[in-house]
């Protein structure tokens, strides 16, 4: 038995019009790909620098930010002498603030990329950053590390969170779990 192509057999002129469409569609691909890598190595380029500036003894991007606060009067030095409650909340707002003026300062581009809904508790033995991510099927898809007292969590394509943490930590400790039915990531980081 002999079936008929279910396709008509193209013409020259049509099939160098495909052609070209391949070409130009493969091309906006790589510049796409070209695009993700340079916007990371700029990334990388720019935590580098504040490590560097860190080493030599000049002031994080935290410390400048508060010190402006204080001099536009946002600040008051009075704060300093809240209770350790009272500091530890603030301490949080300041995180978050700071994460916040980190991703305003560094944009990501992409506009599919958000930030995840996260929460951080404060105790006097350890930080707890909890992070709703709803779109992740695999752990392995994260990516997680805190670097210079920012947590910085990226799943590619997707979600990319900067959090200031209010005190220093034992990175040797810090734990993370997902969990897949709550869609959650705990990770726990003792105090130093």
């Amino acid at each position: 038995m002999h079936f008929g192509s279910a396709f008509p057999i193209a013409d020259p002129d049509t099939m160098e019009k495909a052609q070209k469409l391949v070409e130009v569609l493969t091309a906006s691909l790589d510049t796409d790909d070209n695009t993700v890598r340079e916007r990371e190595t700029e990334r990388q380029r720019r935590v580098q620098e504040e490590n560097a500036a860190l080493a030599r003894g000049e002031e994080c991007e935290l410390a400048r930010m508060l010190r402006q606060e204080e001099a536009a009067g946002i600040r008051s030095p009075q704060q300093a002498t809240r209770s350790n409650a009272e500091h530890d909340q603030n301490a949080v707002d300041t995180a978050t603030s700071a994460a916040m003026a980190i991703n305003q300062a560094s944009p990501v581009e992409d506009k599919a990329v958000t930030e995840p809904e996260h929460s951080l508790e404060v105790s006097t033995k350890r930080l707890v950053l909890k992070i709703q991510l709803p779109l992740v099927t695999s752990a392995g898809d994260i990516d997680a590390g805190v670097l210079n007292q920012v947590f910085e969590l990226e799943v590619p394509g997707i979600y990319a969170l900067k959090v200031l943490l209010p005190s220093p930590i034992n990175e040797e400790q810090m734990t993370s779990k997902y969990d897949k039915k709550k869609m959650c990531l705990t990770v726990k980081m003792p105090l130093l």
